[in-house]
């Protein structure tokens, strides 16, 4: 129904029928607003990104919440959407949070809630880009405050903090990406994550996670995958260039739902671990 009524207010409101011809365009627009109707005056724990609803749980069911209000110093979130998550984020312990959103419309509403959590000026900066290496990188290095520090090619230990929830169904590489992320953080940073993972195998939610991807789920929410093992290319990253995280703890909700998430803090070991 979104989708119809995005089509109907391009042709007899902006009539703009050309636009018609971008079909990705179209569709981004009517996540964005239904994003936007949706989550507006909800908390964290029920908003999500790639456009995913999920269903309505018990208050302060999620631990994210409390793990953001602890982190300090210079943070990269990635996939804000409309801010009430970044809005967890104790201003007094930040010293600048860059906020990677590809979705134009939600950047409004975002720089509205990040200015209300006292995160305004030069506390935050919102980048129109992806989580992607080739998304991400580049928009990394064009920010004033870090061009002193990286080059394109080599961006390594810049960020004592990474808030990453609902963003790695999306990418699409996610184990490159996880990969990258890790090598953003600062020895001892932590990589915040909230994210819905693959499903137990002989399970009811696993069964309905193929069939959901079968019917085009992957296109209607934005690349969204059901059925990554996104734990696995988490726990990975560290793997290769430092034989492991120092920290990893994550919890798993939902185990046998079609949306099973891991909450939790991957900690980067330091320099004399």
């Amino acid at each position: 129904m979104n989708l119809i009524l995005t089509i109907l207010k391009t042709l007899f409101i902006d009539q703009a029928p050309l636009r018609l011809l971008h079909p990705l365009q179209i569709r981004n627009a009517a996540f964005a607003n239904f994003w936007n109707a949706l989550f507006s005056g909800i908390s964290s724990n029920q908003q999500t990104h790639c456009h995913i609803v999920q269903p309505p749980q018990e208050p302060d069911t999620s631990a994210l919440p409390g793990l953001l209000s602890n982190l300090h110093g210079t943070i990269l979130e990635l996939g804000p959407g409309t801010g009430t998550q970044t809005a967890h984020l104790d201003a007094a312990k930040v010293m600048t949070v860059y906020l990677a959103e590809p979705t134009v419309e939600l950047h409004s509403q975002l720089r509205a809630n990040v200015e209300a959590a006292g995160l305004g000026g030069a506390k935050s900066r919102i980048l129109v880009c992806g989580a992607e290496e080739d998304s991400l990188l580049p928009a990394l290095a064009r920010e004033v405050g870090l061009k002193r520090e990286l080059e394109v090619s080599s961006i390594t230990e810049v960020f004592d903090a990474i808030v990453c929830a609902r963003v790695l169904c999306c990418v699409p590489r996610q184990a490159q990406t996880a990969r990258n992320l890790y090598a953003l953080l600062k020895p001892g940073g932590r990589l915040v994550v909230r994210e819905h993972v693959v499903g137990r195998v002989g399970g009811l939610g696993r069964a309905l996670q193929w069939a959901y991807m079968g019917l085009g789920w992957r296109w209607w929410m934005v690349g969204c995958c059901l059925d990554r093992d996104t734990e696995k290319a988490l726990r990975d990253a560290a793997a290769e260039s430092d034989g492991g995280w120092h920290v990893v703890d994550l919890k798993r909700e939902t185990e046998w739902g079609v949306l099973p998430f891991i909450t939790g803090v991957l900690v980067k070991k330091g320099k004399s671990s």
